[in-house]
């Protein structure tokens, strides 16, 4: 049923995305529309759906939650928890939302049911909301803001996300013995190898390693580091480069779950030139591969 559901609430998504996308300038709201369109009811920020009756502490036992964005969501990129359960052989909960910056995914994880194991990707919504601050484009911070929750005198910065994952990392309900908790460092925005877009994104990654290495539950998962070809092309945090890049998403989102055998995002992504984020933000399937292969490796053996 979840995979019939999923195409209708598309097809809404996309007749309205671009429309909504040209809205931004005339207020907030209208943008806050398409962002909610694919999400679940209830799933508001920082909240998650009830678990299901009987979830007691020996149902946790083997389990894995995955916190994170809309990588972890897995509907505008190539989704990975279902390999990683499938690999596993054990149950993982998808807790990812799309939009969701660290301070969301916090709340989130404040409200969670007790796992064995967890894996963490987050962050990249933080580095777009400062890349927005540094364009400019405040359409872009508002909405983030909206969306998280975020109080108008919030300011995006390596500090404040470092602080936000230090209370996701805290809040995250694993065993504090035996508990594994596999934090991802981010894969780029674009495909350059050099530029604003890829220096916030190294100064976030290192972060992420910091952090990391304070919490003795927490393995550090190169996932940026292993992303290899990419083609050169810069994100734009701009108003128009923003609201054209989203277009482009919910374009290729469209493709990929609407129609009948529709093209993979990795196939998308090749019309584009690019190999490693099909719309400039979210995962191909070969991306999503890489990144089951590296959360199985931690979780199994505790480092990578």
């Amino acid at each position: 049923r979840r995979h019939v559901r999923r195409p209708l609430c598309l097809l809404a998504a996309v007749g309205v995305g671009a429309g909504e996308c040209v809205a931004w300038g005339r207020g907030v709201g209208g943008a806050e529309r398409w962002m909610f369109a694919l999400r679940p009811p209830g799933a508001e920020p920082g909240r998650r759906r009830p678990a299901p009756d009987g979830d007691d502490g020996a149902a946790a036992r083997g389990r894995v939650s995955c916190f994170g964005d809309s990588h972890t969501e897995g509907v505008f990129g190539a989704p990975w928890v279902p390999e990683l359960e499938r690999r596993l052989a054990r149950e993982c909960r998808n807790h990812g939302r799309n939009a969701w910056t660290a301070e969301s995914v916090a709340r989130c994880a404040e409200g969670a049911e007790p796992s064995q194991d967890a894996t963490v990707l987050v962050g990249t919504n933080n580095v777009m909301m400062e890349l927005a601050w540094r364009a400019d484009n405040q359409a872009m911070i508002s909405l983030y803001k909206a969306i998280n929750g975020l109080p108008s005198d919030y300011r995006p910065s390596v500090a404040t996300f470092s602080g936000a994952l230090m209370r996701l990392l805290a809040a995250v309900p694993v065993d504090r013995l035996r508990g594994r908790v596999a934090v991802a460092s981010l894969p780029p925005l674009g495909e350059a190898e050099r530029g604003p877009a890829a220096e916030v994104v190294a100064e976030y990654n290192a972060a992420i390693r910091a952090v990391v290495a304070e919490d003795p539950r927490a393995v550090y998962v190169p996932f940026g580091e292993s992303l290899l070809g990419t083609n050169g092309e810069a994100f734009d945090a701009s108003y128009g480069g923003f609201s054209g890049t989203i277009a482009e998403m919910y374009w290729h989102t469209g493709r990929r779950w609407l129609l009948p055998g529709g093209p993979s995002f990795g196939a998308q992504a090749a019309e584009c030139g690019r190999t490693v984020v099909h719309d400039k933000i979210h995962l191909t399937e070969v991306s999503a591969s890489k990144l089951s292969d590296l959360f199985v490796y931690a979780l199994e053996s505790g480092e990578v």
